[in-house]
């Protein structure tokens, strides 16, 4: 319909608490709000969370779809529906996030002195890292699909460029994208139905 609607309540900003990761022994502060974002397997709620902090909010679509829905009757909607963590059970900032159509999530974890990687929250709420390394694998991103069972993802030490001075050193690689092999996952999109012929 080119048309499209704005929303900010609580639930979107940066936790106070929750802005100052430690990536390989260094800190940061990120007070950004929310960058993290994901659509549940039949594409009824999205996810969201504040790059700046550890709990990630549900919203019903159906809510933020509806264009004569207020803001107050949007932020009635809001649940906070779990805390991101790594699989040793710290609170962690992430920034991109997928799920497939089994129900689990997927994010990179950051925030704990020496930890970097991606961990797969499944639907118990069971967090299992999958890959981790300290060098390779600081700021897990953008995370898709290459298809049934192949999770593709960038890092992109984006730290490193967001400290003051820039601390990026351009002799390394700052920027990969990697592949993982996540048997018996599919995208989310996978639970779709196949449009009517």
């Amino acid at each position: 319909t080119n048309s499209g609607r704005f929303y900010s309540g609580a639930s979107t900003k940066a936790q106070p608490f929750a802005t100052t990761p430690v990536i390989n022994g260094l800190s940061y502060n990120f007070s950004a709000p929310s960058d993290t974002l994901a659509l549940s397997p039949d594409t009824e709620t999205l996810y969201y969370g504040a790059l700046g902090g550890y709990t990630m909010f549900s919203l019903p679509i159906s809510v933020l779809s509806n264009f004569s829905a207020s803001s107050d009757a949007i932020d009635a909607a809001v649940q906070a529906a779990f805390n991101r963590s790594s699989a040793n059970g710290a609170l962690t900032q992430c920034d991109g996030m997928t799920t497939s159509a089994q129900g689990s999530f997927f994010y990179g974890s950051f925030g704990n002195p020496f930890e970097n990687s991606i961990v797969q929250r499944l639907p118990n709420g069971t967090v299992v890292t999958l890959y981790e390394n300290v060098d390779t694998m600081q700021w897990v991103d953008t995370l898709g699909w290459a298809g049934p069972g192949q999770l593709v993802f960038t890092t992109n030490r984006l730290q490193k460029y967001f400290a003051n001075p820039i601390q990026l050193n351009f002799s390394e690689t700052n920027f990969r994208v990697l592949s993982l092999a996540v048997p018996g996952q599919t995208s989310y999109l996978e639970a779709q139905s196949p449009p009517p012929s």
